[in-house]
């Protein structure tokens, strides 16, 4: 099985455990967005998939994606476990067909040591 990830970092106030902003004027924390694929066969010219296939990700986190807003986005307390599940549906929803397919999990963290992913089936 061949895996590959790429991780974006995203500039933006940090959320607390509870899912809540911790502050709009807070402090700017960088946080973390990792996406893994996998697949058992290479794609010519041998490549799980080509990583120009995930630059909608940035778009979206960079315009797409406001911490002002999360909780009506979501749907629910924009925790890091939400988000995660959120991007892993966005993903599979706006990826091209042949990434979504390898797309196995969405990682989000905060420094230092806090993270939380999501695999498996969209919302």
């Amino acid at each position: 099985m061949y895996s590959i990830g790429q991780a974006f970092t995203v500039r933006t106030g940090s959320l607390t455990r509870s899912g809540a902003p911790s502050g709009r004027a807070g402090p700017i924390v960088p946080w973390t967005v990792e996406l893994t694929l996998r697949s058992h066969h290479l794609m010519p010219p041998g490549v799980v998939s080509d990583f120009a296939d995930l630059a909608p990700v940035q778009d979206y986190l960079r315009t797409g994606l406001d911490l002002r807003v999360l909780p009506e986005a979501l749907g629910r307390a924009p925790t890091l476990e939400h988000l995660a599940r959120h991007l892993f549906g966005w993903c599979m929803e706006n990826l091209p067909v042949s990434t979504q397919g390898h797309l196995v999990e969405v990682r989000i963290s905060q420094p230092p040591t806090v993270w939380a992913a999501y695999s498996g089936d969209p919302l």
